[in-house]
């Protein structure tokens, strides 16, 4: 089995695009969105520039169009094409000491801002969500934001910050789940009372009318985070799917199925959990055994996962056949951790509309670029149960 591996941008400079389930290409396949950045050998700081583009497949070249300075390593900026309008994007930008979001015309060059940043974008393109991203980053540098100070830095559960649900259309939002309210659905034992909780990640369902969030903390007398998995209509209605676990990379289906890297009762494993139920299933369990950022093809029939370094530096990617229940791992891709954890370069493997491809970012070659797949001989071998 061989999988062709072409980079897709330039070999100066530092390039990538950042999560695995945010829309990098158009439905065409014709663009691809990218940040580009001047270093990746340290964190980001207040006033760092990221220069913000896509590359036409068509012309072969890079079309720049903004800058931001709210960026991490992890996830860019948030910038990803409207889902319903073509020619535009979205990304999280700062200026004036405040956060906010831009809609941006690439075309016209209208540009529409938004005072909030957008953690993500409904499907139908009519919702956005807001999280304080500074918070994120006493907790994770690698997924917020540096250049200002959490508000509430020192409280551990306030009041009057949490989940903001924002209206695309008029620009208007809300507090819609403050973090005090949260931490009454979700409690461990007497290790986490009290303890300062924050959102990590937040995503819409495909349906548009709900979303997961993970609430995350560390227990009293711990150096690991422990994750509650939540899910909630847009009028604030909590449903609690798992109370505080091991819990990591999701992936929404239709009909309120979600795939998630969890502990959800039978140990570490791919889970397909069940929107307000307790009911769960196990995908395969035999060949993810390891965290992995984990998403459905287009056609839903393929789940892709890309995994963490091994002692030799290689990161796994690994494909698997629903319906056959058959999967292999197909790459090994050379990607050292640093010696900051959050400026590493996870592959996250994202799927290209045409199912026969992915796109990944990687520093193999010694600088950060994005790399496209070829999987369609991989895909035709696992379908057939390993049989060519």
């Amino acid at each position: 089995m061989q999988v062709r591996i072409n980079r897709l941008t330039p070999g100066e400079g530092h390039y990538f695009y950042g999560y695995y389930d945010n829309y990098a290409m158009t439905q065409d396949g014709s663009r691809h969105l990218l940040n580009k950045v001047s270093f990746m050998d340290r964190l980001q700081k207040a006033g760092d520039v990221c220069n913000l583009g896509y590359l036409d497949r068509k012309e072969g070249n890079i079309k720049y169009f903004a800058k931001t300075s709210a960026w991490n390593f992890q996830q860019g900026c948030m910038l990803e094409w409207d889902p319903k309008e073509q020619n535009c994007v979205y990304y999280n930008d700062f200026s004036d000491g405040h956060y906010k979001s831009v809609h941006l015309n690439l075309e016209t060059g209208e540009r529409k801002e938004i005072m909030f940043p957008l953690a993500d974008i409904s499907p139908d393109g009519r919702y956005g969500l807001s999280v304080n991203f500074p918070r994120i980053y006493d907790f994770r540098p690698g997924y917020g934001y540096c250049n200002t100070v959490d508000s509430w830095k020192d409280i551990t559960a306030p009041a009057d910050d949490g989940i903001y649900l924002i209206d695309l259309r008029s620009g208007s939002g809300k507090l819609l789940i403050p973090y005090s309210e949260m931490i009454k659905y979700f409690s461990l034992s007497e290790s986490t009372d009290g303890c300062k909780v924050v959102i990590n990640h937040i995503t819409f369902n495909a349906e548009s009318d709900r979303f997961v969030f993970l609430i995350r903390c560390f227990p009293k007398g711990s150096d690991d985070w422990v994750t509650g998995i939540g899910t909630s209509d847009l009028d604030g209605n909590i449903y609690v799917l798992r109370n505080y676990t091991f819990a990591s990379h999701y992936y929404w289906k239709e009909n309120g199925v979600l795939l998630i890297y969890a502990d959800c009762g039978e140990g570490d494993a791919l889970y397909e959990l069940y929107d307000q139920s307790q009911e769960y299933r196990i995908i395969g369990r035999e060949l993810f055994t390891e965290d992995i950022h984990c998403s459905y093809s287009p056609d839903r029939e393929w789940i892709i996962g890309d995994g963490y370094p091994n002692a030799e530096g290689y990161r796994p990617v690994f494909l698997y056949n629903i319906a056959s229940d058959y999967g292999r791992k197909i790459a090994d891709i050379y990607s050292p951790l640093p010696s900051i954890m959050d400026i590493r370069t996870d592959l996250h493997c994202r799927w290209c509309p045409d199912g026969e491809h992915v796109t990944f970012d990687s520093i193999h070659e010694g600088f950060r670029g994005i790399y496209e797949m070829d999987l369609s001989e991989a895909l035709e071998e696992i379908k057939t149960g390993g049989r060519k």
